[in-house]
């Protein structure tokens, strides 16, 4: 009885810092595994005969294998990051620059995002102009505006990994709201990211 209530008082005086534990170290996780599909892929591109096909998947593979690498450095960081402010481990002053690494390359990882979805936007504009009939426009509007979601999504990621990285280094108030202003917006674009992705595509089927 008294381990039991010994342990619901550690789980309720600790429950935000095991919950914020357990959310980078998921996210950890998950970046270490796609930085390990991503090898995998790019193994196997190099692998393929020479060829136009090869140089292509080979290039794809390559941007995704750094990007994930991006990932993998951050994932890490923030864990470390998270050990340092919980008081488990003391990096002294290696800690600005843990946090930095970690939110600057959630930045430049959304960055590249932020780039392939303004690409993809234009794509549309250009697919949207030389269409004609009304029911495939339809179908183009509904993936332009997915893509404008995502794109909303992306910019308010890459402003709180800015943020956090420029507030690792400088620390100050001012920063720390902007950067927890900007973490409200990602989570609800990312809501209405999620939504969009299973809401228009059941839009589509009806047009």
């Amino acid at each position: 009885m008294a381990a039991t209530t010994l342990s619901g008082g550690f789980v309720q005086r600790y429950s935000d810092v095991i919950l914020e534990g357990s959310f980078w170290g998921s996210w950890c996780g998950l970046n270490i595994y796609n930085w390990t599909q991503a090898r995998d892929e790019l193994s196997q591109a190099e692998a393929l005969p020479v060829g136009a096909e090869k140089a292509d998947k080979v290039w794809l593979a390559n941007k995704k294998y750094i990007l994930s690498s991006f990932s993998f450095v951050s994932g890490i960081s923030m864990v470390t990051s998270f050990f340092q402010e919980a008081g488990i481990i003391s990096l002294g002053v290696m800690a600005p620059l843990a946090g930095c690494l970690g939110f600057g390359g959630s930045a430049v990882v959304s960055s590249s995002k932020l780039w392939d979805n303004l690409r993809k936007l234009d794509e549309g504009i250009i697919s949207f102009n030389k269409t004609e009939g009304p029911r495939e426009k339809t179908r183009i509007a509904l993936d332009q505006l997915q893509t404008l979601v995502e794109i909303a999504f992306c910019v308010t990621v890459v402003a709180w990994g800015v943020l956090g990285a420029v507030h690792a280094l400088y620390g100050g108030s001012a920063l720390f709201i902007a950067m927890d202003t900007a973490l409200y917006y990602a989570v609800a674009s990312f809501v209405a990211y999620v939504a969009s992705s299973i809401a228009i595509p059941l839009l589509k089927k009806t047009v």
